[in-house]
């Protein structure tokens, strides 16, 4: 069975849903990488021990596997 940190979880969006998400996924162990346009959001998830934050999703998608793609989404290479 995996552990927390063997799974990578990258959230777009830091507003209030977005950020309870990745609380949640930083609570649980997982490796969490976040994204948003507002500054403050980013300084906050990464104080609260996520393993990076951008204001550009591709930066992440980078470092989790994965590509963002059209409308967002991210998916498999």
């Amino acid at each position: 069975m995996k552990t927390g940190s063997e799974f990578h979880v990258g959230i777009v969006g830091l507003g209030s849903m977005g950020m309870g998400a990745a609380l949640s996924c930083v609570r649980a162990g997982l490796s969490t990488w976040g994204a948003d346009l507002n500054s403050n959001a980013c300084a906050t998830l990464k104080e609260a021990g996520a393993c990076g934050v951008s204001d550009n999703a591709a930066t992440f998608a980078e470092k989790t596997g994965r590509s963002a793609g059209a409308g967002g989404q991210c998916g498999p290479g």
